[in-house]
């Protein structure tokens, strides 16, 4: 935590079928604080995981979430206020890498190869690019191989004040596709585009 003498956990409860972000003490090992549980959101069984808003007022809880590749994925992301303890889903769609602006009234995220930015005070969600189209533009999010060989898939980030976003745009039409069988539990392997 911000205050260098706290830190928090994300904890699972499996008897209450329920998660919680738990706030612990340095020098005592000892739980101190339950930021917020699975089990006081009526619309949330559990999340996955969270981040914290740059000045720790804010949540971002990703539940639902299914993988795409090694470290991207797909998920329905909330918004937890700290002080109202009030909840607040980012889309109804699955999207990726929701993040927050600097002072918190805004957050972009990635959909369908494009960017979009929603308003939390207006509760408006504004779409800012519109190139993006599967395995030819993608916009904000690496490719596989960004993924697989420097570990990123956010490739977005707001500016200081939270006026703009710069972000990278790949241009993925000439790439030729390639498809390679996937070998999991089953006996006939699963065909995948890569």
């Amino acid at each position: 935590m911000a205050n260098g003498q706290q830190y928090s956990v994300l904890n699972f409860n499996r008897e209450a079928r329920s998660t919680s972000i738990d706030i612990y003490d340095y020098k005592t090992l000892e739980k101190v604080n339950t930021l917020v549980s699975s089990s006081d959101l009526p619309s949330v069984d559990y999340f996955t995981d969270y981040t914290f808003s740059a000045d720790e007022s804010q949540i971002i809880l990703a539940t639902n979430e299914e993988s795409i590749f090694r470290h991207s994925v797909l998920g329905h992301y909330y918004i937890y206020d700290v002080k109202s303890k009030s909840l607040t889903l980012i889309s109804e769609e699955k999207i990726q890498e929701p993040t927050l602006s600097p002072n918190g009234d805004k957050v972009a995220f990635a959909r369908n190869n494009n960017l979009y930015i929603k308003d939390l005070v207006t509760t408006e969600t504004f779409q800012i690019t519109f190139d993006g189209v599967k395995n030819k533009i993608i916009n904000g999010i690496t490719d596989w191989v960004y993924e697989e060989e420097f570990a990123f898939v956010r490739a977005f980030d707001w500016n200081a004040d939270g006026t703009q976003i710069a972000y990278i745009r790949f241009d993925e039409t000439n790439v030729p596709e390639f498809s390679m069988d996937v070998y999991g539990k089953g006996a006939v392997p699963n065909t995948r585009s890569v």
